[in-house]
């Protein structure tokens, strides 16, 4: 039962894991299969609560570990934490916009059309302090054929990656436009580490990982005018 609920979770029916979960409950399960039950019957749970609002979260994901003196066992100074995830976040949503050929506009109200997906977080893990950064879609939105979310989360890898390894030539060519440009060193400023509370940020996606090893005050400043445009 746990096996075919996982595989019904995995095919979307949620409704059919559901069935299935409460019928492995009710066998008098090990203690493991009940936890791992349990486990499941809350991710379908949550993906129904989603469902019922017309949202479906995308296949790919990206995730951020954090490690130092600001992280503890399953717990994270809140402002370290939500400058990163918002930076991460922002570094989306600039994506999509660069993506689906918007003009790059420092501040101002976005079109809801250049906001295709939602966010979620999922997946608080121990150690370090590891989140996912899910996106849901609107089922009645349409989506540019330009971007989907695998697009943009290897993209972003791709560009951290080169940003990584100080290649400012690759950077520029994967970025053109200098507002986009200076917006993502901006954003990846906000999220490296800072060598005491966070002395490692970690990025990972289903097509490969980046351990980000640039210090925050090896990153030169840009003007005060982009540091503020990173929303």
């Amino acid at each position: 039962y746990r096996s075919a609920a996982s595989l019904a979770y995995q095919c979307r029916e949620f409704r059919t894991a559901l069935q299935l979960v409460a019928k492995g409950l009710a066998g008098f399960p090990t203690p493991k299969v009940e936890q791992e039950l349990q486990i499941l019957y809350e991710q379908v749970t949550f993906e129904l609560n989603l469902q019922s609002h017309g949202v479906t979260l995308a296949d790919e994901e990206l995730s951020l570990a954090m490690r130092g003196n600001a992280v503890g066992f399953g717990h994270i100074l809140y402002n370290e934490f939500l400058k990163r995830v918002d930076a991460a976040f922002s570094l989306v949503d600039r994506t999509v916009q660069r993506k689906m050929g918007r003009v790059y506009q420092r501040s101002g109200r976005v079109s809801q059309i250049y906001r295709p997906f939602t966010r979620v977080l999922s997946g608080m893990e121990a150690g370090s302090f590891i989140v996912k950064l899910k996106l849901g879609q609107h089922d009645i939105q349409q989506t540019s054929f330009l971007v989907d979310a695998t697009d943009i989360v290897n993209e972003i890898m791709f560009g951290i990656d080169l940003f990584n390894r100080a290649d400012e030539q690759g950077l520029r060519e994967l970025i053109p436009s200098e507002g986009y440009y200076n917006n993502f060193v901006t954003l990846v400023r906000e999220l490296a580490p800072d060598g005491d509370q966070i002395i490692s940020v970690h990025f990972g996606s289903k097509e490969g990982s980046i351990n980000f090893t640039r210090q925050r005050d090896q990153i030169e400043l840009l003007p005060k005018s982009e540091m503020l445009a990173i929303s």
